[in-house]
């Protein structure tokens, strides 16, 4: 008689595998729809949105530290006060631009903030169903909000090894004959 091993049934490991797997591709679709969003608010700026002159009350460089209790690296960003009339009324703005850790973006907002002292006009465009959402146009030292362009490669990132590892999960799901 034929000494036969029952069939094998998947592990765990190609469950965690597979779960992780998952994980990753939502995360992928995920910043797949971020892509979208910032496409389509793009657009929306750019058609529908006024154009108008911001006046530059102050600018400083933001410094921030995170985790500094762990010997986390610091930011850089861009903070300015913008001040500009729309319609009949008259709105304060506070701009915020992302952050970076390398010393040559604290160099360039620095530089920036000399060029562009108190009293000079920024061209911005303002929603008008709130005048409180502003896009700048002219040109910063860093960007005020990501690309689609990032959202994209950020879904390639966690989208690729998660079809990678989905692949390899089925492989090690698969049972034995």
């Amino acid at each position: 008689m034929a000494n036969s091993s029952p069939p094998r049934r998947p592990g765990k490991t190609a469950g965690l595998v597979l779960l992780f797997a998952i994980f990753l591709i939502f995360c992928a679709l995920v910043m797949a729809l971020t892509g979208l969003w910032r496409a389509y608010r793009g657009y929306t700026v750019e058609s529908h949105w006024t154009e108008t002159s911001a006046r530059i009350e102050k600018c400083l460089l933001s410094v921030y530290h995170p985790f500094e209790r762990n010997g986390g690296g610091t930011t850089y960003s861009l903070g300015c006060q913008l001040s500009f009339d729309y319609g009949l009324h008259h709105v304060e703005y506070r701009l915020h631009t992302r952050s970076d850790r390398s010393p040559a973006a604290r160099t360039a907002i620095r530089n920036w903030i000399r060029e562009n002292p108190p009293g000079t006009t920024l061209a911005v465009r303002v929603n008008p169903s709130n005048p409180n959402d502003v896009a700048v146009e002219s040109d910063l030292p860093l960007r005020q909000y990501g690309t689609p362009r990032d959202a994209g490669l950020t879904a390639l990132v966690f989208g690729a090894p998660g079809l990678a590892l989905f692949a390899i999960g089925r492989k090690l799901a698969r049972p034995a004959l």
